[in-house]
């Protein structure tokens, strides 16, 4: 089974968190995860907005 088809048999959902700050970190991952250029979806990496469904919590902005 090469890496590519095992990647694509499970899908990683990834849950953003904006904890405020000038939201230039949030606009370069929703960039490098939905953009045509990097194309995540392929790989199966798919954002979500339910804590439930996320695999990996990225938090961007300072975190107080």
């Amino acid at each position: 089974m090469s890496l590519k088809t095992l990647s694509r048999s499970k899908a990683i959902h990834v849950m953003l968190v904006y904890t405020g700050g000038c939201n230039g970190c949030d606009i370069e991952i929703v960039n490098a995860v939905l953009s045509p250029k990097f194309d995540m979806e392929q790989y199966g990496v798919f954002l979500t907005w339910n804590p439930r469904e996320a695999d990996i919590l990225v938090v961007t902005g300072p975190v107080t």
